[in-house]
């Protein structure tokens, strides 16, 4: 009896581009990532450093991934990340039209950004919808949000974390690097 991989985990499928090296953002040395690997620790600073092209691909509607990526898969909801700050963003501005679409629009125009400065998006995403909402009355407090985005819908932790320190720095109006830039600049316009 052949014992087969998935096509997606079997490294005989691999291309070039499936292995790749990263700048860790906390020190600038170099880590190689394969694919697979959700983070690892920079062996220059030993500080955990994110994989910014993970993608599970086939991992969130596959009925075996649990089996192929273990606990990896384990928590992942079926939908992207991205989507859950969507349709939390939608229910937070429920019946405001205007402001949704601007904040929606700013989705793309943050992870394009992201893109050219090779960051990972996901907390300044999630620090535009919680600055979003509170600028028209819809979200109080943003703790609460925070723990359901990490407890509910399987946040990475690290993620919840820099999500509450821009959002606390953009609301003290303490620009500390280009995230709290970003944010505040497409604030103005929303």
């Amino acid at each position: 009896m052949f014992n087969t991989k998935c096509p997606g985990q079997d490294t005989r499928y691999w291309t070039a581009d499936d292995i790749f090296e990263e700048q860790c953002p906390h020190c600038g040395g170099t880590v190689e990532f394969w694919k697979t690997d959700v983070r690892l620790r920079c062996p220059h600073c030993r500080k955990k450093v994110v994989n910014p092209r993970f993608n599970l691909g086939c991992a969130q509607w596959c009925a075996y991934a649990e089996q192929c990526l273990g606990s990896v898969k384990k928590g992942v909801a079926p939908r992207s990340l991205r989507q859950v700050l969507e349709s939390e963003l939608n229910r937070l501005m429920h019946g405001l039209t205007l402001p949704l679409e601007k904040i929606k629009s700013a989705f793309n125009e943050v992870e394009h950004r992201c893109r050219e400065k090779e960051r990972d998006p996901l907390a300044l995403l999630a620090a535009l919808v919680v600055v979003g909402a509170k600028k028209y009355g819809r979200l109080p407090q943003h703790g609460e949000f925070l723990q359901r985005l990490e407890g509910e819908h399987h946040f990475p932790d690290e993620a919840v974390k820099e999500t509450g320190r821009l959002v606390e720095n953009i609301l003290a109006r303490q620009v500390e690097g280009d995230p709290e830039k970003l944010i505040l600049e497409i604030m103005e316009h929303i």
